[in-house]
């Protein structure tokens, strides 16, 4: 939400080291420009308080035509979240619905947006599309939470996009206009359009955002998260309204109210999900049925730079499976890289929606590939948790269970 009271240029940087890390963001932002471009379980613990993230981002295996319509099924399978009043999250007049998916290059959001009295003025880039009718993506940049993109659609299909330098010592922020992300799309479809200047109707919009402009890596791994809000503006005979994602108690410009998301995929019946995923790696190599004992530049999940940290995996099953031995393939890049099998792991399966340690019945090893039997169980998800080496990190080339 615009406009933006740019007092002074924020102080971003309070420490050589803040500054130097900032350098190197600016750096990266101006490639952008220039080119277009928690803790391991140990005991029973209920599932539900450790779910990875607020919502699952299921990847789409087909392109996705930006028109309008969700159509695509992976429209259709994504799970729809309802956006509410920012200042509580309790209900608005008129309803807003959201849904993400993403592929290789990008993220994409749809707004379902009921309407009966559309105000739309504007139809040029960069105007201030805030004082009409609006819906808004904020997204954190390059895993800094003092710096995020501010993507505006209106129903008239124009776009608005700028990013935000923001002070967490200060209330200041500094607006950048010259960010003008190539990946950003959109298109807005309006039901029964009766004007050009004043249509009323529910309008829906398809939104592309490509993670190169975010600061990301081209293509980020399955398990990898963003962090982000959703807001919508909505203006009328009934009054002025300003709807949330996840509420902030006023106001649009605080990323500290952000949530993550994690970019999921679902393969042979499971979902992947991980404690961190280090940018260039992926979960989804843990099955993808490579070399069991490759190493070297080989497909794989790291956690990379954490250090002598706990870390976990996890597989979520859409039905129920039996399990009695699982082999896991330890990234070990020795002796000239930083990353070994780790100090020691425990496999843990959901029972009636708590985590419960497997007891081992035999373990076997042969360099960092380990084959762990048990007797059988029957569960929903399975949880590998890993206690990584003092001063040491760690990955997994492959994790496979068996019946």
């Amino acid at each position: 939400m615009n406009p933006l009271l740019v007092k002074s240029a924020p102080r971003l940087i309070s420490t050589s080291c803040r500054r130097k890390r900032f350098r190197l963001f600016l750096a990266s932002l101006c490639s952008l420009l220039v080119g277009g471009c928690s803790s391991a379980t140990t005991s029973a613990t209920t599932i539900q308080a450790e779910i990875p993230c607020g919502y699952v981002c299921m990847k789409t295996s087909s392109p996705i035509l930006l028109d309008g319509i969700l159509d695509e099924p992976a429209w259709r399978e994504a799970v729809p979240v309802k956006l509410g009043l920012i200042t509580d999250g309790g209900e608005p007049q008129e309803k807003t619905e959201a849904r993400l998916i993403w592929d290789d290059d990008n993220l994409y959001i749809a707004f379902i947006c009921q309407d009966g009295d559309l105000v739309s003025a504007y139809a040029d880039h960069d105007q201030p599309l805030y004082q009409g009718d609006v819906v808004e993506i904020f997204l954190e940049m390059n895993q800094d939470p003092l710096a995020y993109a501010e993507l505006e659609i209106n129903p008239r299909n124009a776009r608005f996009d700028g990013l935000v330098l923001a002070d967490r010592v200060k209330a200041d922020r500094k607006l950048i206009l010259a960010y003008n992300p190539k990946s950003f799309r959109s298109h807005c479809r309006i039901e029964n359009d009766s004007s050009e200047q004043n249509p009323a109707g529910n309008w829906t919009t398809e939104v592309a955002i490509g993670f190169r402009d975010l600061g990301m890596n081209s293509s980020p791994g399955v398990a990898s998260k963003i962090k982000l809000n959703l807001y919508r503006l909505n203006k009328g005979k009934k009054g002025n309204e300003v709807s949330a994602w996840f509420p902030t108690g006023g106001g649009c410009h605080k990323p500290e109210c952000f949530r993550e998301i994690v970019l999921a995929e679902k393969a042979n019946g499971l979902i992947a999900f991980s404690s961190y995923v280090c940018p260039g790696s992926t979960a989804s190599a843990l099955y993808d049925g490579k070399d069991l004992t490759a190493q070297g530049n080989v497909p794989r999940l790291a956690w990379w730079p954490h250090r002598g940290t706990a870390e976990w995996v996890e597989y979520r099953f859409d039905s129920p499976r039996t399990v009695s031995s699982i082999q896991v393939c330890w990234f070990d890049d020795a002796p000239n890289g930083a990353c070994r099998a780790p100090e020691s792991w425990q496999i843990l399966y959901c029972k009636e929606g708590r985590w419960e340690k497997i007891e081992k019945r035999e373990m076997s090893a042969i360099g960092n590939l380990h084959t762990l039997c048990f007797a059988p169980v029957t569960t929903n998800a399975l949880r590998l948790s890993a206690k990584l080496k003092a001063g040491y990190s760690g990955g997994i080339v492959e994790w496979r269970i068996e019946p």
